[in-house]
């Protein structure tokens, strides 16, 4: 129970959480795993990952911290965790763009038989980002004049409704290409 209290204050953002986890961390009679879920919460809090269980790094941490009042200490972690964010938005972008290069080059290469099982996959797979490649390529192959099986024509229909806008757009733009009298409704 202790653990999860420790965690639930590594997800606020105020300065006494921090001060409560650096008491635990420094304390000569907490057990180690207490003082390990401290330093990690303390990580999760601040986002400084590089200390990990380094109990003088911690302690240089909070003397340079500590002094702060709680409006200036809170906008301060909220500044570093919004440039957090801003750093893994990009990363995600990037990710994705490659994911989906990837995967484009791998349909491309898998002989005109087995394509319809990959679009498949690409239409069912969990990530919005590969179900919309998966409707970009139908909608590729369609300008290119290839067919395209029912299955796949079925699959697109129902995405129609999909929680995802971005998929929701290319299946659309699909549909419209193929011409899709059933898919109307």
């Amino acid at each position: 129970v202790r653990i999860d209290c420790i965690h639930a204050l590594g997800t606020l953002d105020e300065k006494r959480a921090a001060q409560t986890l650096m008491s635990i961390l420094t304390s000569d009679e907490e057990a180690a795993g207490i003082c390990s879920a401290a330093a990690n919460a303390l990580a999760e809090l601040t986002g400084n990952r590089q200390n990990d269980l380094d109990l003088q790094r911690w302690q240089e941490w909070w003397n340079a911290n500590a002094g702060e009042s709680d409006a200036q200490w809170r906008e301060k972690l909220l500044d570093e965790r919004s440039a957090r964010l801003s750093q893994l938005q990009t990363r995600y972008t990037q990710l994705s763009e490659e994911v989906q290069n990837v995967l484009t080059d791998q349909y491309q290469l898998v002989p005109d038989l087995e394509k319809p099982d990959l679009l498949m996959r690409y239409l069912k797979a969990d990530e919005p980002v590969i179900r919309a490649l998966g409707a970009r390529l139908v909608f590729d192959d369609v300008i290119s004049n290839r067919s395209i099986t029912d299955e796949v024509r079925q699959r697109l229909r129902k995405m129609v409704g999909d929680s995802s806008p971005a998929v929701r757009l290319q299946v659309a733009i699909t549909l419209r290409a193929l011409n899709d009298s059933e898919a109307l409704d």
